[in-house]
């Protein structure tokens, strides 16, 4: 099977930057992810993995340099498709907190209000801004400024 991604290619403090959206499903999102980095011969120490994240509340952003899964399955198929590996930066967006009463699979699904949308904003602004720090310096220049800091 032909596995797709949506790619945008752009400069960010003039470095090359090439945003991978996958197009499969979550679960095969590693596979989406590693066909791009092959042809493109993209290095695992160039990548960072955005993605959402039920443990953080909402307007929290958190990078982390390795790591568990978590229980997010798309991150399960990342960490599978780079060699069982968890050693790859990554910039959590919270979108908790999940109610108790609620399923996480259904919860992530569900739109924002009005008023999270407006946060949700905030968040990417605040998360631009988040990356260029990694681009220009490293990840643990930017966990001490952006780790736990309230949009």
């Amino acid at each position: 099977a032909k596995l797709y991604s949506y790619i945008l290619k752009t400069n960010i403090l003039n470095e090359e930057v090439m945003v991978i959206k996958p197009t499969t499903f979550m679960n095969n999102s590693g596979q989406a992810l590693r066909s791009v980095m092959n042809f493109y011969k993209i290095r695992k120490k160039d990548l960072l993995v955005v993605y959402d994240d039920i443990s953080l509340d909402l307007g929290y952003v958190r990078f982390r340099a390795k790591g568990s899964a978590g229980g997010h399955n798309g991150i399960k198929s990342v960490i599978k498709w780079l060699s069982n590996k968890e050693d790859f930066d990554r910039l959590k967006l919270g979108i908790g907190p999940q109610p108790p009463y609620m399923p996480s699979e259904k919860f992530v699904l569900n739109k924002f209000s009005t008023q999270e949308l407006e946060i949700v904003k905030d968040v990417i602004e605040k998360s631009y801004e988040a990356l260029e720090l990694w681009i220009e310096s490293d990840i643990i220049k930017a966990q001490s400024k952006y780790n736990g800091l309230v949009v």
